[in-house]
């Protein structure tokens, strides 16, 4: 079998980006050949003005990016291309072309960016659906993207441009998405409900049993407005017994770290960026882990290492996460934005800490079920079978499995 994988990367690599190159890794390691098409904004913002120009006008129709895409068709003669990203630099314009090719498209559905430019709905502190109700001129008006006018604009009109030539229900033949909240919003946006398939991110499981923990809580992510870190250092100062580490690095950095400073000096750290062993380590020997989102999460990666490490979590009910998290099995949920909800969980945990270990365990096993690379494989294979894809089958011994 032979896979075109597309996507544009991010200059900021995320979870998405992420899941991408572990998608790449895991079709390759099974003996699937993967034709890569991608693009790196890194390359457009260290260009020159002029060329930053010419690349956003190209975000309707890349015609650059669809000529080498057209070669690589006729070199490689993939039987089908899995699309992740395309903008800005790659457009949507290879959708049709990929159908006057005659490649089968599969898509997978990482944010809500078919009709939010933005791709979080989310705006000013808040869930925002004013692009599907009113019309995309509004992420221009709002400056959704990049917090600019012109951005803005070429998002908004290379979608809506998108949607009225029919690349988005004629052009692309099953959507992946990641859980059944997102499958809604995909119908909402006029997707058939028919076309879409569900199967979450994966993550690698190689523990059988959850390490020792150490008294802290670990939040891992983007400190950006979405990710509910204001909500969650409301929370603590309502918490004690327990130490908050900070795992990560954006916008909201200073701002952040001014206020833990003030209110709760001692209590919390901000520990920056981590990743490969130290990750896992922080990850394995924490008491809990929290995701206090304010978004439409969609299926984090965080999350999925969380539970593989056999750590429990104290989630925000909203978005993807009650399909990740089982409430009072594999963690506990919460309202979103509401902090003495988000302590109070919290603090059950300290107070009761072989409850966190025993729904640690039972994440532990989720992960190893339901999230795993050989469930992930499995229902790629299965979702390529359904345009026409032949499987390999040496690989799919065991029969199916349920990745809903």
């Amino acid at each position: 079998m032979k896979v075109l994988l597309v996507h544009n990367f991010y200059r900021i690599t995320g979870g998405e980006c992420h899941a991408v190159r572990a998608q790449q890794a895991l079709l390759e390691s099974r003996g699937v050949e993967v034709i890569p098409l991608f693009r790196d904004n890194a390359e457009v913002f260290s260009a020159g003005g002029i060329e930053k120009v010419r690349a956003a006008l190209r975000a309707r129709r890349n015609r650059i990016a669809i000529a080498e895409l057209k070669e690589q068709v006729r070199a490689h003669r993939p039987d089908v291309a899995h699309v992740h990203n395309v903008l800005p630099m790659i457009s949507p314009g290879i959708y049709d072309a990929l159908r006057m090719l005659g490649v089968p498209v599969v898509q997978s559905v990482h944010n809500l960016r078919l009709r939010c430019p933005g791709g979080l709905m989310y705006r000013d502190g808040q869930v925002c659906d004013e692009c599907l109700q009113t019309g995309m001129h509004r992420a221009v008006v709002n400056r959704c993207v990049q917090n600019r006018y012109l951005p803005s604009a070429l998002y908004a009109d290379a979608i809506s441009s998108a949607w009225r030539r029919g690349s988005f229900t004629h052009s692309i033949d099953r959507y992946i998405v990641f859980n059944e909240h997102f499958a809604k919003q995909m119908v909402a946006f006029g997707i058939d409900r028919d076309s879409l398939d569900l199967l979450p991110n994966f993550v690698e499981t190689p523990y059988d049993t959850p390490a020792s923990k150490k008294p802290y809580a670990l939040f891992l992510g983007r400190l950006s407005p979405e990710k509910g870190l204001d909500v969650l250092l409301d929370a603590w100062t309502r918490v004690h017994g327990i130490k908050l580490l900070v795992a990560g690095s954006g916008e909201l950095q200073g701002e952040l770290e001014r206020r833990a400073g003030t209110d709760l000096a001692g209590r919390v750290e901000f520990i920056g960026y981590v990743g490969g062993e130290r990750k896992q380590r922080l990850l394995r020997e924490a008491s809990l882990s929290v995701l206090p989102s304010r978004w439409h999460e969609n299926c984090p990666l965080s999350l999925l290492e969380s539970l593989a490490a056999g750590t429990a979590v104290v989630a925000s009910r909203m978005g993807g996460l009650p399909d990740m998290v089982r409430d009072d099995e594999t963690g506990i949920l919460v309202p979103a934005g509401d902090a003495r909800a988000l302590s109070d969980a919290i603090n059950r945990y300290v107070h009761e800490p072989e409850l966190a270990t025993k729904h640690g365990m039972a994440a532990l096993r989720d992960a190893r079920h339901r999230f795993s690379s050989e469930a992930h494989y499995r229902g790629l294979m299965s979702i390529y079978a359904s345009v026409g894809c032949s499987q390999p089958v040496s690989h799919l011994a065991g029969g199916a499995v349920d990745v809903s």
